[in-house]
């Protein structure tokens, strides 16, 4: 859903469903931000819902509130930004064995007052998929802050129960030593040391979390939901407290009480395996190309998984142009890609995929300081005052340069009109933050023309269905502020 986010899903409909939203699009809200959170689903119990209710006044309903899965970083009282385009899904590759998405956040110099300057925040999600609906769907995340290395970092989590469900290497927090709706010192905050972390619901589920290094597990805060017909809704927010140089790379399995978790284990940079009980998977997950060659696997490539079944094997290329493989047989090219292998059938050589291209990143300059930029590949060229864009691949985000002849775009896909996004500026320091004045256009896949110019009023909205409601005042309505 490229306005919003993406939504993983395995065995829709069933009471079985694994379900993950990844909150990373360019339809910005104003309050409160939540850009790269996401909500799990999985089990058959609403294991880290959204926020519950929209009028909800207790702690932490600040601009940039806690009670989001997300992560903060710098300073935790830091008001976050609200309105902007630039938090968009920036890779993904999907398949019958294994989804990927990597959304990428901007921030802004302007955000931060310690003088290290601009960084980025990039959410990777990497769901591994059962073939059975009550089998082994889990997820690896990883968080990572290029140019932010220097920051230390705040990952929060949000569970549906009280503290007292929640695990540190088996250890519980004390309900009672838990202040309820009331914001506390971090120092005085009460906390565990692990890698290991289980949070518990009432719905006969868990979501359990295993970190490739030990942190500092704190509850931050109680919230405590009444409804208007006297029921109640407890959640608590948990963070795991990170240092400068250090990132978040963490399984996430939703999992029935009473069963055994996966063994984890990391390999190496951007290398994890993971035993359950259908399979040995080696994930990976990077930033940047790495390469990995260890128990007959090969993978050179940034994110994907060989998944190591009794029967078969599954090579899945999700992002990157590379070369995977086990036992000698070896299959590369541009991903996203999956190959799946009986055992018997492997061989020893190398196959070239046909069919798939290069993903890269481009910026192309048409003149008068405007850019258009995302993967590529795209022609671009200003004609006049309308700016023209020509495009063919897969279904990705484009950013343009918001020039000062388009106030409010108007966006054209093959001659049909689409919704553009574009930067609340009042919300960057009245456009003075770096990268504020950008325009998000979604493309879908194939070739198709892309036209974007200023949006004329006319004498009344054309509606192509009829108003309800008949009163002049309403018919044809605009904002006079954001022209919307």
């Amino acid at each position: 859903m490229p306005a919003y986010g993406v939504v993983f899903r395995a065995h829709a409909g069933t009471l079985h469903e694994t379900a993950l939203l990844l909150r990373a699009g360019s339809n910005s809200g104003h309050w409160d931000p939540d850009p790269l959170n996401v909500i799990l689903y999985g089990k058959g119990a609403p294991l880290s819902p959204g926020t519950g209710y929209q009028y909800y006044g207790g702690v932490g309903t600040h601009n940039g509130a806690v009670y989001h899965n997300r992560v903060r970083v710098g300073r935790h009282d830091r008001a976050e930004l609200f309105g902007r385009v630039d938090v968009t899904v920036a890779d993904y590759g999907f398949g019958p064995n294994a989804d990927y998405a990597m959304a990428d956040r901007y921030l802004p110099p302007e955000m931060f007052d310690d003088g290290r300057g601009e960084m980025s925040w990039r959410r990777h999600v990497l769901f591994l998929k059962s073939h059975a609906a009550e089998g082994p769907s889990y997820f690896v995340l990883r968080d990572t802050f290029p140019g932010g290395e220097g920051r230390s970092k705040w990952w929060t989590w949000l569970n549906l129960e009280g503290p007292d469900k929640i695990r540190v290497e088996g250890t519980a927090f004390e309900k009672d030593k838990v202040p309820v709706e009331k914001v506390i010192a971090e120092a005085d905050m009460p906390r565990r040391r692990g890698q290991i972390l289980d949070m518990a619901t009432d719905f006969g589920a868990s979501s359990w979390f295993w970190f490739t290094e030990p942190y500092d597990i704190c509850v931050r805060a109680v919230m405590q939901y009444a409804a208007s017909h006297g029921a109640s809704e407890t959640k608590t927010i948990v963070e795991a407290l990170a240092g400068a140089g250090q990132d978040y790379f963490y399984v996430v399995v939703p999992r029935k009480n009473g069963e055994a978790p996966p063994a984890c284990e990391k390999l190496a940079d951007g290398a994890l395996k993971i035993v359950t009980t259908e399979a040995a998977d080696y994930v990976f997950v990077s930033d940047a190309p790495i390469r990995f060659e260890r128990d007959g696997v090969l993978f050179e490539g940034r994110a994907g998984a060989v998944r190591v079944f009794k029967d078969r094997v599954a090579l899945c290329m999700n992002s990157g142009s590379g070369r995977i493989g086990y036992r000698g047989m070896i299959f590369e090219g541009p991903g996203p890609f999956e190959k799946v292998v009986a055992m018997k059938d492997l061989k020893p050589g190398v196959t070239t995929v046909e069919g798939g291209y290069e993903k890269r990143i481009v910026s192309v300059d048409i003149g008068q300081g405007i850019t258009v930029r995302g993967e590529g590949s795209f022609e671009a060229k200003l004609d006049g005052e309308t700016i023209r864009i020509n495009t063919t691949g897969r279904a990705r985000m484009l950013h343009v340069t918001q020039p000062p002849f388009i106030a409010r775009p108007q966006y054209w896909i093959d001659g049909q009109e689409h919704m553009a996004s574009w930067t609340d500026y009042p919300a960057s320091g009245w456009g003075t933050y770096k990268n504020t004045w950008l325009i998000a256009l979604p493309v879908p896949e194939g070739e198709h023309e892309l036209v974007v110019k200023d949006y004329v009023f006319p004498p009344v909205w054309a509606r192509p269905f009829t108003p309800l409601i008949g009163t002049p005042a309403f018919r044809g309505a605009v904002s006079v502020a954001t022209g919307r």
